[in-house]
């Protein structure tokens, strides 16, 4: 299925049945631990005289007593939790993704520490409303079978929404959450989310991002275009047939796309054909950073000097620190924003040292917007927040992509069965030094 492409699309660095952290606790944010100076003695004093006269009696007073600085203090002092209120029961949401697919040999853990500092975050604000966030985390290794033992496990758990799910072979899942009445928030990456009633795109998804990439060839100037792809058989169908409806849309040819093996290490064979046929342009998507880097050095060493255009979806930021500085990257979202600007510190904050990129922080953006909306009811249950989501024209987006309209589908993706997709726009930016894609710029790929 086309999701599959994603999954590798989202693992390479914008949801066997092994999950992530199923651990029930809610994840909150640590609090400092008290620690006392051990006690000390003082120097012995010299006993007190003793007297033979009779002790006076004391004056009784009819006045109440001054309460002295012990009565105050015997009331329990609580500790600052950041303001949960241990009273009520944590709300429940699951992150699905797929940080960890063993059989490519493919980690992108940064994802599920997104999702995991997005909720430490909120807990450490007080929560939603003073319940603490409790995350369920599930791991989608690339296969069907496991995206639907995740959605059980997630319905079992009783969450109130799900976070993710951008993963390839969705299998049943979205089946499994429509019946529970579950809403899912994130990227629209798996045809069988497109049409779901309880799917609630914030990007393009697979749609909007390879439209996008030929609308930017075609303002580039490229004539003639070729896709070069890892070849993981149909699942590639999503991105060449968005690819070429970009192209058409623009009056841009695309000439026959080129296969690469999963395993392909010598790229100059590749390249070789990739330049051939008077291209002017391409577009690629492969399967780990090596492969990228060696691909766009042996396009380079070729001589070929039209634009290249990628995704972000394989990269991590010691793959974009050496990336040409002249190759387009295209993201679901940008981290040049208020909301990128926060879920960078977050990262900093929370997990020190932990990769941050675009495509990682859709998880932390999509477990915000839930946040969002839960904070605005009187109960917070899955019912409720469809509703909300359902009726919600002006979605706060935190500029990391523009605010999505829930009600008001995109018509030539609604045309192609995406009738759920509501965003108009990706981000495109290049590389640089510090391999975090920081001057990425929103485009609009379908305008109003």
């Amino acid at each position: 299925m086309l999701g599959r492409w994603l999954a590798l699309m989202l693992a390479l660095t914008l949801v066997a049945a092994s999950c992530g952290n199923d651990d029930d606790d809610p994840v909150v944010a640590d609090e400092p631990v008290a620690t006392s100076e051990p006690a000390t003695s003082d120097p012995a004093e010299p006993e007190p005289e003793v007297s033979d006269e009779p002790e006076p009696e004391p004056e009784v007073s009819d006045e109440p007593a001054e309460p002295t600085a012990s009565d105050e203090q015997e009331e329990p002092v609580e500790e600052d939790s950041g303001g949960i209120d241990p009273s009520l029961d944590p709300i429940k949401i699951a992150f699905i993704s797929n940080w960890d697919i063993p059989s490519l040999g493919i980690s992108t853990v940064e994802k599920l520490v997104a999702a995991e500092v997005a909720v430490e975050a909120i807990n450490a604000r007080g929560g939603i409303n003073g319940a603490a966030i409790d995350l369920f985390t599930c791991n989608v290794p690339n296969d069907a079978a496991s995206a639907d033992a995740c959605a059980r496990d997630a319905v079992d758990r009783g969450v109130v929404a799900i976070a993710g799910m951008s993963t390839p072979t969705n299998g049943n899942a979205m089946a499994i959450f429509e019946e529970a009445g579950i809403p899912v928030v994130g990227a629209a990456l798996e045809p069988s989310v497109w049409g779901s009633p309880v799917e609630f795109s914030i990007t393009q998804g697979t749609p909007g991002l390879f439209v996008g990439q030929a609308i930017q060839l075609a303002n580039l100037g490229v004539t003639t275009a070729r896709f070069v792809i890892t070849d993981f058989g149909p699942t590639t169908a999503g991105p060449l047939l968005f690819f070429g409806i970009g192209a058409g849309q623009m009056g841009m040819s695309v000439v026959e796309e080129i296969y690469v093996p999963p395993d392909q290490v010598d790229m100059a064979p590749i390249v070789q054909s990739a330049i051939a046929d008077d291209v002017d342009g391409i577009i690629y998507l492969l399967a780990a950073p090596p492969a990228i880097l060696g691909f766009e050095r042996a396009v380079r060493q070729a001589g070929f000097e039209g634009p290249l255009i990628t995704s972000d979806g394989p990269l991590d930021p010691p793959t974009v620190a050496q990336m040409s500085q002249d190759t387009r990257v295209a993201s679901l979202v940008t981290l040049n924003s208020p909301g990128g600007e926060r879920y960078l510190a977050e990262v900093a904050e929370f997990s020190p040292g932990s990769i941050a990129t675009p495509f990682s922080g859709i998880g932390w953006l999509a477990i915000n917007v839930i946040a969002d909306f839960a904070s605005e009811l009187d109960e917070v249950t899955s019912e409720n927040l469809i509703e909300a989501m359902s009726v919600a024209t002006d979605v706060d987006l935190y500029g990391m992509v523009f605010n999505a309209d829930f009600t008001s589908p995109i018509p030539p993706l609604a045309a192609q069965g995406a009738d759920r997709i509501v965003q108009r726009a990706i981000a495109v930016a290049t590389p640089n030094e510090d391999g975090l894609l920081l001057d990425g710029e929103l485009v609009v790929v379908f305008p109003d």
